[in-house]
């Protein structure tokens, strides 16, 4: 008997296997891999093969929902929303370049053997519990035409911002089907009581993700970093100690600030913002930047580890070490120069976003205004790295 579609209730029951000895899930510990360059690699597992895809970077929820929010006030919410989906879709685009060529006809056969919708069903139900994302299920996929996703409601956050996760998911189903690169696409959806319906599907009115995402070239740099790691599963300590993965709802926790994480593609949010500045000018970055700032200024007031912090370049080193942890670069230099403060972040995820938050870490530790001046966000990519230099405001 084939087996049938999980519903809610099933799905909400499923619990993650754990490490016996740090609590890490083991999933978390065999599809993500923390890297001494700073960066955190996705790994996908389909049938033999392990596939290093893209790298993420883990992302309090409201600090993403702030920021999109905030932007749209300022901008809109057709452009945010047009380059948000484009750019997913392209970021996807980015993982299918990473499959073995020779996994990609095992794929199709086993679509053409099997039932499209319960094999794609199944994949995504093994990945996305440790994404933090909530809890998802596909109702439908039909090659070439359609994907219909539903989401439990109660567990997931911002509808448009997750409409852009469920369009990456059918463009690299396609991918891999045979379809050709830049599909033209568009993602709609309708809520009920409980959940919320996406609808997937080729539209000839939709732009194809090329023809308004510039071009981004990242570079990578090597690194030295070193965790203190789990015997047992390998994961980082730092991870398993500050961060929980919650079995009934497919979440990620910050254990000491209680607030919601989820791990979003290190390329994608990259790309959005760069699109936007492209259409927009210059000041978007100081916009995101400006935004970031105020987000981390309740953060930090809140944490209970960053209270009475001296003003030593001490604290700073051990602040930043959530870089890492998190997938947001690797600190190489940090530099307490009388009143300035110089960091050098290599790999780093966001130029602007780094650059709100060490401002707003340096206004927390020395209790006065400052500003910072930052390598801007596509030479950073360029280089592999980004200068961050903040002294006292001068008023």
């Amino acid at each position: 008997m084939r087996k049938k579609i999980p519903n809610f209730e099933e799905l909400k029951k499923m619990k993650f296997k754990r490490c016996k000895i740090c609590g890490a899930p083991l999933t978390v510990a065999k599809l993500r891999e923390w890297k001494s360059d700073g960066l955190i690699t996705n790994i996908m597992q389909i049938a033999i093969w392990r596939v290093r895809t893209t790298n993420i970077f883990l992302m309090e929820v409201d600090d993403c929902e702030n920021l999109f929010r905030r932007l749209k006030e300022r901008i809109g919410e057709k452009p945010i929303q047009r380059i948000f989906e484009g750019a997913k879709a392209h970021s996807c685009e980015t993982i299918y370049q990473c499959y073995p060529k020779i996994m990609q006809p095992f794929f199709r056969l086993m679509m053409k053997l099997g039932e499209p919708t319960r094999i794609v069903n199944f994949s995504f139900v093994k990945s996305m519990p440790i994404a933090g994302n909530g809890i998802y299920r596909v109702l439908e996929y039909v090659l070439g035409k359609k994907m219909v996703v539903e989401a439990l409601k109660e567990t997931i956050f911002d509808v448009p911002l997750v409409s852009g996760d469920m369009l990456c998911l059918f463009y690299l189903a396609e991918r891999l089907n045979g379809a050709k690169k830049d599909i033209p696409l568009k993602v709609s959806w309708k809520e009920k009581a409980e959940s919320v319906v996406f609808t997937i599907e080729y539209g000839r009115e939709s732009k194809g993700v090329q023809e308004y995402l510039p071009i981004r070239k990242f570079n990578f740099l090597p690194g030295n970093r070193t965790f203190e790691r789990c015997p047992v599963c390998g994961v980082p300590k730092a991870i398993s100690e500050n961060y929980e993965w919650v079995d009934e709802k497919w979440w990620i926790i910050e254990k000491k600030t209680g607030k919601r994480i989820f791990s979003t593609c290190f390329e994608a949010i990259n790309r959005v913002t760069d699109a936007l500045a492209q259409e927009l000018g210059e000041n978007l970055y100081q916009m995101i930047m400006e935004i970031e700032k105020d987000y981390r200024k309740k953060y930090f007031s809140q944490h209970p580890d960053y209270k009475n912090l001296k003003n030593d370049e001490e604290s700073y080193r051990e602040k930043l070490e959530v870089f890492p942890q998190r997938g947001m670069g690797n600190p190489v230099r940090i530099e307490k120069q009388k009143k300035n403060l110089l960091v050098r972040i290599d790999n780093i995820y966001s130029s602007p976003l780094a650059a709100g938050w060490i401002l707003s870490l340096y206004e927390h530790i020395e209790k006065r205004e400052a500003e910072i001046e930052y390598t801007p966000n596509l030479e950073a990519g360029e280089k592999g790295f980004a200068i961050f230099k903040v002294s006292p405001k001068i008023f």
